[in-house]
């Protein structure tokens, strides 16, 4: 009998640390566009609305190695998953319906980026609509602190690594030994994704940060 037992608490200690590991290796990567059409006249929703997301480099400049694209459904809502973080143009476009394009479009790793679109009735000689897209300050869906630094604000810092980023940021620090510390807490209390790759709080590295890759800061 206690044979029996002692194999089943490490079964179960097993599968415990399996999903964890599941979890650190499959952690986001990628982010989501959604949002919704409608009439700007009317106000009604639109289906079957062209939306297409075309790549946007920092300079902005548009990327043509980057499509994809789907449709409004009847309710004139729509989503798009597995986007790469970065910038993106986004159109929208229907028979019978001005083009609007909102460019700069920012997405981030396991966030939903939402963007709405309103269609005005073609008038004849007019052309596409042109709207800069801009992040909203809340994010319904962020359910913890977190903080976003664009490429284009990167260009423009005094720095020449990712630690020299994250030392910038508001709540983080060094501790005694030299690690990344985040509002108080060291290096075996944290862990720091980059781009969906987890870092788990650790000893610290040559060259790195404690918890983190030496090649990523």
């Amino acid at each position: 009998m206690t044979d029996t037992r002692t194999i089943r608490k490490y079964l179960y200690h097993g599968l415990a640390l399996s999903l964890l590991l599941s979890g650190l290796l499959y952690a986001g990567v990628t982010g989501k566009i959604a949002g919704k059409v409608l009439d700007k006249k009317t106000g009604e929703p639109m289906g079957s609305v062209n939306i297409l997301v075309q790549g946007l480099g920092a300079d902005g400049i548009e990327d043509d190695s980057f499509y994809t694209g789907t449709a409004t459904d009847d309710s004139g809502d729509y989503f798009i998953i597995n986007m790469p973080p970065g910038l993106y143009i986004v159109k929208a476009s229907a028979i019978g319906f001005n083009m609007v394009r909102q460019e700069g479009v920012q997405v981030s790793v396991d966030r939903t980026t939402r963007i709405d679109f309103e269609l005005e009735v073609t008038v004849l000689g007019m052309k596409e609509v042109i709207v800069n897209a801009e992040r909203k300050h809340i994010q319904k869906d962020l359910t913890s602190s977190a903080v976003s630094v664009s490429a284009a604000e990167i260009d423009i810092m005094p720095v020449n690594s990712v630690g020299e980023i994250l030392d910038l940021q508001a709540g983080m620090g060094r501790d005694a030994g030299g690690g990344l510390a985040i509002c108080g807490g060291g290096a075996p209390e944290k862990t720091h994704p980059i781009y969906g790759l987890q870092g788990v709080g650790g000893p610290r590295p040559p060259g790195g940060v404690a918890g983190g890759e030496p090649s990523l800061f």
